[in-house]
């Protein structure tokens, strides 16, 4: 069963029979109303578990293909590349913490697509595989590193959760519509570039656990207006090239906690900030 059913736009449901032995990427490509997929009790390579909608190679527990009416189980371990091509319908996706990968493409053009909830076990995310999902809105992320997954996106709210501890170079570079982010305290590295070009960012609040921030990290957030540092110890900055743009130096109030207003005036980085505040 290759792309047989490819833009086949009044597809609703589809039930795989028992004796089906191979399925191929992209089989349900542009079915926009597809909203069941059932695999047959009894099929040897496939199944269809908890009731989750989805066709899953059961030899290696990897999602095959999905549709609008997918449900996650607890126990697939990998989302195939192109599962959820071009899931117009799809509006959510909650990808358990049993989950290691996403595959390259795997929800790309899922413009329906507003929010992703990404669980705390993932390490990989291949190429392109939330390219073109222009609605989503909101990240909320569990992994313990996030890698540069979602840059240039369409991203807006993006929550870190407490089992992140680094969030890599390049993460959120060019996530123009990204307008607070709250780094927290488990996190212990910024990454260069992370929030670069980060044009609509306005308020930023690092966690006391960061001890390190990238080269250009905030580069040209020329929009941003208090910066909430929450570390008794000025974190690192990479020396020579800074982490923060020129104008954001005396635009932005820079709020550090109480009895450590000068260990930030002298510390690389932090002193050319001429409004700081303690809190």
């Amino acid at each position: 069963m290759l792309n047989i059913f490819s833009q086949c736009t009044s597809l609703s449901s589809i039930t795989i029979p028992e004796n089906v032995s191979f399925i191929g990427e992209q089989v349900f490509n542009g079915c926009s109303k597809l909203f069941s997929i059932k695999v047959e009790e009894g099929n040897r390579r496939y199944d269809s578990r908890s009731n989750c909608n989805a066709i899953i190679e059961t030899a290696t527990n990897s999602i095959l293909a999905g549709c609008n009416g997918t449900t996650i189980p607890n126990d697939v371990t990998s989302i195939g590349a192109y599962s959820f091509y071009s899931c117009w319908g799809l509006s959510s996706i909650d990808i358990p913490n049993s989950v290691t990968s996403i595959g390259t493409y795997s929800f790309w053009g899922c413009s329906g697509l507003t929010s992703i909830t990404i669980g705390k076990s993932v390490t990989s995310i291949g190429s392109n595989a939330f390219q073109n999902c222009s609605n989503l809105s909101s990240v909320t992320f569990h992994c313990t590193s996030i890698k540069n997954w979602f840059s240039h996106s369409e991203v807006k709210d993006v929550v870190l959760g407490d089992e992140v501890i680094s969030i890599d170079d390049y993460a959120f570079n060019e996530c123009k519509n990204i307008t607070s982010i709250t780094i927290p305290n488990s996190v212990t590295s910024i990454g260069q570039y992370s929030f670069a070009r980060c044009d609509g960012l306005t308020s930023v609040t690092i966690g006391k656990g960061v001890t390190s921030i990238g080269r250009c990290a905030f580069d040209y957030c020329n929009g941003l207006t208090s910066i909430h540092c929450k570390s008794e110890i000025p974190p690192t900055i990479e020396n020579g090239w800074g982490a923060f743009e020129g104008n954001v130096f005396s635009s932005a109030t820079l709020y550090v906690p109480q009895g450590t207003i000068d260990a930030y005036r002298s510390a690389y980085g932090w002193n050319n900030f001429q409004n700081i505040v303690e809190e």
